[in-house]
């Protein structure tokens, strides 16, 4: 049963993770070149990369299909952010990382690292714990029901956002 809930965990992570980078696109994009990468195209191909993998995954767990594969997968995932976050750190570089979302404030790096490690412990804890692979179809329609709760939320807030915006040019003017 913690198997279950810790793959329902692991799975709505890199859900929400996935959800927040598409609805903040552009900042996820600016925080892949915080990180070196400078031409474009590699960049606009990396967040693909990211965005189609975390999602991959997040379904792929949530109906336990090929459950030790996509925990490999992610863990190979979280090792290269990781591995990214520890170049920053010994470069001294300042970044704004786009990690579950749309963010103004400067990464604490150190912080970052030790998340990853810690969600790379939870994804090594999955693979020992995980007996066998069912495919449960009856989960995506709860899939589907929390995909709506993330998006609803993403809307609210730019929703916000927007009004924040528009209340910020009308005092200037």
């Amino acid at each position: 049963m913690i198997e279950l809930y810790l793959l329902y965990f692991l799975s709505g992570l890199f859900l929400y993770s996935s959800i927040q980078k598409l609805f903040s696109y552009n900042t996820f994009l600016k925080a892949i070149f915080d990180f070196g990468i400078k031409k474009k195209i590699i960049a606009i191909l990396a967040s693909v990369c990211v965005l189609s993998a975390e999602l991959i995954i997040a379904i792929a767990l949530f109906v336990n299909y090929s459950t030790k594969i996509f925990l490999f997968l992610a863990i190979l995932l979280m090792i290269s952010f990781t591995v990214l976050f520890i170049r920053v750190a010994r470069k001294g570089d300042q970044i704004t990382c786009n990690c579950f979302g749309d963010s103004e404030k400067k990464t604490n790096v150190k912080f970052s690292i030790i998340r990853n490690v810690l969600i790379i412990v939870l994804l090594v804890l999955g693979i020992l714990q995980h007996k066998s692979d069912y495919v449960d179809f009856n989960n995506i329609s709860l899939l589907i029901f929390f995909l709506n709760i993330i998006i609803i939320f993403q809307v609210v807030r730019k929703i916000k956002q927007i009004k924040q915006i528009s209340i910020g040019k009308e005092s200037r003017s």
